[in-house]
């Protein structure tokens, strides 16, 4: 607002000097035409209006220039207003990013950051029912995510590092000491999980180590290659928010495998049955078939035996005509 105030100072003086330069200015037409006085009646005519002129001229520059002034001052008004909101932005932005030191210097409040992200990752591509968040291990042991995979494989244990401190060290200083540092936090973790989550048939014949930030993930795999290769060979994966998304995709499709498979068994038990219900079902009407053929003969047995009774009783009511004896 000073500045603002300094320039509208500057102007104004701008435009008293342009008013006293118009005075200075027609004054000296007036010195000259007092002195021109006993020239002749059409050159003073002539001066008359060439001083209407440059009236004329001066007071439409002198409007024009205070339009322009105007016009400067309101977008002059407008940037810094602008110019405001965003210090005012910035001054937020600085306040958040210092809230966001504080918790990350928190190893709590990390663990925690990065168990939330880990679950939002989990949870936005499997069922609750097939993953537990600080799932127990046995013997005391908490593992911060269990992914229940079908029985054959055991579950898969993911546990969150956040090794912050000597990685924050090694790039303020850019060092062998402190890269070293960051290093040996990898290896310790990489251990840590070997010995703790990594326990077939009851897991996965590996763990996951979820290093919550691209960045850590990206320094190990560019400056420490041969940690992949020790991970690899403890049975440990090392994974980023972005690679293990894979890894929970690739659980998914098992899953949904595994859902498949027992599915068609339990499809083909019941069609099982249902053969076996149809089986006697088929030997059921082949014995009813059987008893309608028996009880078809009997009938046409008893027709048959009905039909000679008839006859005989018909004889019996009509004697058979013999022809007469002569005496």
């Amino acid at each position: 607002m000073v500045t603002y105030d300094i320039l509208l100072l500057i102007l104004g003086i701008s435009s008293v000097l342009l008013i006293v330069h118009s005075a200075l200015k027609l004054s000296s037409i007036h010195k000259e035409l007092s002195l021109n006085q006993n020239q002749n009646s059409h050159q003073q005519t002539h001066f008359n209006e060439q001083m209407q002129h440059i009236r004329s001229d001066m007071r439409e520059h002198f409007i024009t220039g205070l339009d322009r002034s105007h016009q400067v001052f309101q977008n002059i008004h407008q940037k810094l207003n602008e110019l405001e909101k965003t210090n005012h932005s910035i001054s937020r932005l600085t306040e958040d990013i210092v809230g966001l030191n504080q918790l990350f210097n928190d190893k709590r409040a990390r663990s925690a950051f990065g168990e939330q992200q880990l679950e939002c990752l989990i949870g936005n591509i499997l069922p609750r029912s097939h993953f537990t968040m600080q799932a127990s291990m046995g013997d005391s042991k908490r593992v911060d995510c269990l992914i229940h995979l079908p029985p054959s494989c055991g579950d898969l244990p993911i546990d969150v590092k956040f090794p912050l401190e000597n990685y924050q060290n090694a790039i303020q200083s850019n060092d062998n000491y402190h890269w070293n540092l960051f290093k040996q936090d990898i290896k310790k973790h990489i251990d840590d999980i070997r010995q703790k989550y990594v326990n077939p048939p009851q897991t996965t014949d590996y763990a996951i180590l979820f290093l919550p930030a691209e960045s850590l993930f990206y320094e190990v795999m560019n400056r420490f290659p041969d940690m992949l290769i020790y991970a690899q060979s403890n049975h440990v994966c090392i994974s980023s928010p972005t690679t293990l998304l894979t890894l929970i995709y690739n659980s998914r499709f098992l899953i949904r495998d595994h859902q498949t498979h027992q599915h068609v068994k339990d499809l083909k038990a019941t069609l099982e049955e249902l053969s076996a219900d149809f089986y006697r079902f088929e030997s059921r009407l082949e014995r009813f078939f059987s008893h309608i053929h028996r009880a078809n003969q009997e009938a046409q047995s008893i027709a048959i035996s009905s039909k000679k009774l008839t006859e005989r009783f018909k004889k019996i009511k009509q004697p058979e005509t013999q022809e007469p004896i002569d005496l």
